[in-house]
């Protein structure tokens, strides 16, 4: 997720080494927790329901968490 983010094939952000250095140096982040922030953001701000918020969550074209880091999200909603 992350990676994909810093790092786009038309050379607008960080060159793919600096996006990859980046994501291995990644330390003490919990992503069930910041899936679980995302998710009560699409359900208080954007109304959304569970199904809804559960596919952003995974999509590729949207926040890229894995299914169990959405399943978590939803579980504690």
């Amino acid at each position: 997720m992350i990676y994909k983010h810093l790092y786009f094939k038309n050379g607008t952000a960080f060159s793919k080494h600096a996006a990859m250095y980046a994501v291995n140096h990644i330390h003490g982040i919990n992503w069930n927790h910041n899936a679980l922030k995302i998710a009560n953001f699409y359900r208080h701000k954007k109304h959304m329901c569970n199904k809804e918020i559960y596919h952003r969550l995974i999509s590729k074209k949207g926040d890229m968490f894995t299914k169990s880091q959405a399943r978590y999200a939803i579980h504690h909603l």
